[in-house]
């Protein structure tokens, strides 16, 4: 697995996933992942009521910080 970094002084460079001690995670782990998306997910009233379904696929980066940026629907 490798990993891509935002940062302006080394945006080019690529990570091997291995080389990294802590993965991030949702403050709260996986299960206060899904509340908060289940919370805050805005679903169009016409498609859930016509059963419509659809996958987002939504890239994003997160800082060094654990702070997440440069949000981009990819599908």
């Amino acid at each position: 697995m490798y990993f891509a970094t935002k940062s302006t002084d080394i945006s080019n460079m690529i990570f091997d996933g291995g080389s990294i001690e802590t993965a991030p995670e949702f403050p709260g782990g996986q299960n206060a992942l899904k509340k908060f998306i289940q919370e805050c997910l805005c679903y169009p009233a016409d498609a859930w009521n016509d059963r419509i379904e659809e996958t987002v696929v939504i890239q994003f980066y997160v800082e060094a910080d654990g702070k997440l940026s440069d949000f981009k629907i990819q599908s």
